[in-house]
């Protein structure tokens, strides 16, 4: 009885074993291993054999020949079940095995390849993390430059607006790239001009506001020739207005030329403050040089004290003073020349001013 419970057992494993490759036959990847069908046919070879031993524990279905305990039943038992069972399992893992040892082999390479494609994705994690983080450092310093660009810009925005000089930048191509309010309320330049920002539009427009416009464009057309050249000079307008106008080149750190800069400065109160100056310094002079004349080492008669003048003529001293100074003389007599030159009118002339003296000399 013990036989024929362990006999099934082992039949059922094999049997499952057989159902099992059989399943997994449906797989195209699995069907197309080599050695696969062998070890299906020797399996399935054995689990014969083993429905066939178990049999002989029945000797009534000897009857049968093929199965129960007869010498076919072994033939098929030993030899068909189990010998060539076995043989084709043989040949079935002899065959399968290649390619076990080729997928652990594979599977190995893949895990290496899937360690070393983590490092990888560790290593390039890291350095786009790096990189983040540099292009956010990056990102904050170019910020913070434009902030100091853009207030920069305020400052000379401001500078330039608040300026007493105009100031128009052109370029190379003759384009007025930058230019304040003062310098178009000073040429009056036409708003569509303004809009236009062609400097040769410019400068025909203000042509007709000058004393000498041919000098002018002639001096405009000398410096756009001669790229290096600075310049100074004053601009006479025909309403009386004197501007003074200054021009620089400008270069890139490439020695490049980008263009010119002018700066125009209205200064025609400033000429009329130095020549109402001048006239003031000339009328100083010529009293200063009067003051000088008067104040020198003066040759005088002893006895009739006339003055020798430059020129060796003796002249009454009143004549000589008056001559060189605005200074004009009244005549009278002092008291001394009176009484010793005309004593019998000398008690009448001046008795009234002889009686105050005494009276201021009693009080």
């Amino acid at each position: 009885m013990v036989d024929i419970l362990l006999e099934t057992i082992r039949a059922v494993i094999v049997g499952l074993i057989c159902v099992y490759l059989v399943l997994s036959g449906r797989k195209e990847a699995v069907r197309n291993q080599s050695g696969w069908h062998y070890l299906i046919a020797g399996f399935a070879l054995t689990f014969f054999g083993m429905l066939i031993d178990i049999t002989d524990n029945f000797p009534a279905l000897n009857k049968y020949i093929i199965i129960g305990d007869t010498e076919y039943q072994a033939i098929l038992e030993k030899v068909v079940g189990y010998l060539f069972g076995s043989l084709l399992i043989c040949i079935g893992f002899w065959k399968w095995m290649p390619t076990v040892i080729e997928l652990r082999k594979t599977k190995r390479e893949l895990k290496e390849s899937h360690e070393q494609l983590e490092v990888r994705v560790r290593e390039r994690t890291e350095e786009i993390l790096e990189a983040n983080s540099k292009l956010k450092s990056e990102f904050e310093i170019r910020r913070q430059t434009e902030k100091t660009l853009e207030f920069q810009n305020i400052i000379l925005l401001t500078q330039q607006e608040t300026t007493l000089d105009g100031i128009l930048v052109v370029d190379a191509g003759g384009k007025m790239i930058s230019f304040n309010l003062r310098f178009v309320e000073m040429w009056h330049i036409p708003d569509d001009v303004v809009e236009s920002r062609n400097d040769e539009l410019a400068i025909q427009s203000v042509l007709s506001l000058l004393k000498e416009p041919e000098e002018f464009t002639a001096k405009i057309n000398y410096l756009y020739s001669n790229k290096t050249q600075k310049s100074r000079d004053e601009i006479l307008l025909i309403d009386g207005r004197v501007f003074d106008r200054y021009s620089s080149p400008m270069f890139g750190p490439d020695d490049q030329y980008l263009g010119r800069v002018w700066y125009f400065r209205d200064i025609t109160d400033q000429i009329a403050a130095e020549e109402k100056k001048e006239v003031l310094i000339k009328e100083l002079e010529n009293a200063l040089s009067e003051i000088k004349t008067l104040s020198g080492l003066l040759p005088i008669c002893s006895s009739c004290k006339k003055i020798r003048d430059d020129k060796g003529s003796w002249n009454q001293i009143e004549v000589y003073i008056r001559d060189r100074s605005d200074v004009d003389f009244s005549h009278g007599i002092c008291p001394n020349c009176a009484k010793e030159l005309y004593p019998e009118y000398y008690d009448k002339m001046f008795s009234d001013d002889s009686e105050g003296e005494e009276r201021k000399g009693t009080n």
